[in-house]
């Protein structure tokens, strides 16, 4: 469900959608920093990806023990200072 690019975030949820249709099943979006988080297990992450131009997309994500986000904070596009700032974050804090 992004961040990212709103093309290929378009093209990319029409051939979800269509591949869910097809095979009769239910289709949901999830985004792509909480996926990224729950990859690495339980625990508070500060999570980017590149947003090109020196910038990341950034998100403060809380995973539980069964691997589900139970924090989920898009903090948008974020510059090398903005993001020293949050990497101090820890969940609850």
């Amino acid at each position: 469900a992004g961040p990212g690019g709103f093309t290929s975030l378009r093209i990319a949820a029409a051939i979800a959608k269509g591949l869910a249709h097809a095979a009769g099943c239910a289709l949901a979006a999830v985004p792509s920093l909480a996926l990224a988080a729950a990859a690495r297990g339980p625990g508070a992450w500060l999570v980017t990806l590149d947003a090109l131009r020196g910038e990341r997309y950034a998100a403060r994500v809380v995973i539980d023990p069964s691997g589900a986000a139970s924090e989920y904070a898009y903090l948008g596009v974020l510059g090398a200072d903005a993001l020293r700032a949050e990497s101090g974050w820890a969940a609850g804090g």
